[in-house]
C-alpha cells in the first residue's frame, strides 16, 4: 500500500499528480511542501509530516482559479467547502487545474 505523508491511501486510491508547491497564508507566510492529487483528494504537506497539513475531498471542491502574489502569478488558489481557500505556488497553474477538474469529474467506481 502506498503512503503520502505516512498517510496510508485508500484502496481505491492512487496518485493523479504531485510536486513541490508552496503554501502562501493569508499572513504573506510561505511553507515548503508537496501538493498531491489523489483521484479523492487534494493533499500538501511536508515529507516529515506524518498527516498531510491540507487534505481537501474533491467532492467539496468549489471554485479553482489562478491568482497572483508579488511577482508569481501561478498561484493556485482552490475554495472548498464554500467559504475556505488555500493558495500554492505552484510550477504550472494550467496542468494542475486540468488535472483537478478532470479528476473531479471522473466518477469512481
Amino acid at each position: 500500500m502506498k503512503k503520502i505523508f505516512q498517510l496510508p491511501l485508500q484502496q481505491d486510491e492512487r496518485i493523479v499528480k504531485n510536486e513541490p508547491a508552496t503554501r502562501l497564508d493569508d499572513n504573506g507566510e510561505q511553507y515548503s511542501g508537496k501538493l498531491v492529487l489523489t483521484t479523492l483528494r487534494l493533499l500538501w504537506g511536508n515529507d516529515t509530516a506524518h498527516d498531510p497539513a491540507i487534505n481537501i475531498d474533491l467532492d467539496t471542491i468549489n471554485k479553482i482559479e489562478r491568482k497572483s502574489q508579488l511577482v508569481d502569478n501561478s498561484v493556485l488558489s482552490v475554495t472548498y467547502l464554500q467559504y475556505q481557500e488555500v493558495r500554492f505556488s505552484v510550477l504550472d497553474y494550467e496542468a494542475w487545474e486540468e488535472a483537478i477538474e478532470e479528476t473531479r469529474m471522473t466518477p469512481n467506481i
